[in-house]
């Protein structure tokens, strides 16, 4: 069985594995953009600042499943850095489609 390259998760070097994959569907936090039904009570800051809060439990939470491969699927596209900066030792993926 291939390891995954852990110096560089989104390497182009494509690893056959049958491990199971833990996929996290998420967007960059951004108010007004996350968590709207929340508001009000909260403000927009506020509700992106908890969305954030989640994601970081998350990522954490996803380092300590064995016998998985992790993935962020991240939207919007230009997302890359701010979850590269959350997570670089998960794989990262942008989420295409409509």
């Amino acid at each position: 069985m291939h390891q995954r390259n852990r110096s560089n998760p989104n390497s182009d070097q494509r690893a056959v594995s049958m491990l199971p994959t833990l996929v996290m569907m998420a967007r960059r936090p951004e108010p007004g953009r996350v968590k709207t039904r929340l508001c009000p009570p909260l403000t927009a800051t506020q509700a992106a600042s908890l969305y954030e809060l989640f994601l970081r439990d998350l990522v954490a939470m996803m380092r300590t499943v064995s016998n998985t491969r992790s993935l962020i699927a991240y939207a919007p596209t230009d997302a890359a850095e701010y979850f590269a900066a959350l997570a670089p030792d998960i794989a990262r993926r942008p989420q295409v489609g409509r």
